[in-house]
């Protein structure tokens, strides 16, 4: 595998919980990708002057271990797979003693700059594939959320049906643009860590009323998996319509569908599990039989990725 990046968590790119916010492992993947396939003498991919560039499809993400301010950090990537059209990377992002941070794999599509329209990749490049092609290690194997397409029924009628709650709305602008201005996928995942506590803190202020103290709990997501049909351009909208569609012993599978409000097709369909957090001890909580029933009834039937 090659080695694609080396930095460190941004005092800027941390939350509320303090570590790195989930969209920078958005952003990392997308720099990483751009990166190796430059170390492929593939750079033309990476500059807007070109004819050909490559478009995220999907990116699903493991979460081993925070990524706390200023810690170092390193990623590798190689190839676990390709198509005429598309490529899927394995990136591994660790800590400088090499323990896990998170895994990534990302599904990267050949198209026209301008048209969006897929194309086949050169033969030149299908043997540079070959010759970087690497394996998944268990920890890198989706767990909790599935790797299967998705099915499709995204759409504002649907969510409409569903009672699914509007929990994001936003105009995309001028920086929220890529070099082909087309909305970055950091930009998406950004759209729902940003509005995800509108649901959440619902159901808090819900306990509370119950007399369950959580001021001391937070939640963190162990893996997130995101698939663009489409991405938004300068000026489009996004709706980010959330429910919970299943749980676990320890962790809770919420779905997220990002709509076009004007056409009512998807943008992004998204699925997230997360667990219950204790902020002091930095450790995962295990939520009680009482909890369980709580998040048993939230729980939206017909929901899918």
């Amino acid at each position: 595998m090659i080695e694609v990046y080396r930095g460190s968590a941004t005092q800027w790119e941390s939350d509320e919980m303090g570590h790195m916010n989930v969209r920078f492992y958005a952003a990392r993947a997308v720099e990483g990708a751009l990166s190796f396939f430059i170390a492929l003498d593939m750079r033309s991919l990476a500059r807007p002057s070109e004819h050909a560039t490559v478009r995220t499809i999907d990116q699903h993400i493991r979460f081993h271990r925070e990524a706390r301010v200023g810690e170092p950090l390193v990623m590798r990537c190689g190839v676990v797979s390709s198509t005429s059209t598309d490529v899927t990377l394995f990136q591994s992002l660790e800590h400088a003693d090499g323990r896990l941070c998170a895994t990534i794999l990302h599904t990267l599509r050949h198209i026209e700059g301008g048209s969006g329209r897929a194309f086949a990749w050169p033969s030149r490049v299908q043997a540079l594939f070959a010759s970087h092609a690497c394996e998944v290690p268990e920890l890198g194997q989706p767990r909790s959320i599935p790797s299967t397409p998705p099915q499709m029924q995204a759409s504002m009628a649907r969510a409409d049906a569903l009672n699914l709650p509007v929990i994001g709305l936003r105009a995309m602008g001028q920086t929220d643009m890529d070099g082909w201005g087309r909305t970055r996928p950091d930009v998406l995942l950004g759209v729902v860590s940003d509005s995800v506590s509108g649901l959440t803190h619902t159901w808090l202020h819900e306990r509370a009323a119950l007399g369950h103290n959580d001021a001391e709990r937070g939640a963190v997501v162990l893996e997130f998996r995101l698939h663009f049909l489409a991405l938004p351009h300068f000026g489009d909208r996004v709706m980010l319509r959330t429910g919970l569609s299943g749980q676990t012993e320890r962790t809770k599978i919420l779905t997220h569908w990002l709509l076009d409000p004007d056409s009512g097709k998807p943008w992004c369909v998204a699925q997230a599990a997360a667990a219950a957090f204790d902020l002091k001890a930095r450790k995962l909580i295990r939520p009680d039989a009482e909890e369980q029933a709580f998040l048993h009834s939230k729980l939206v039937e017909g929901l899918v990725f």
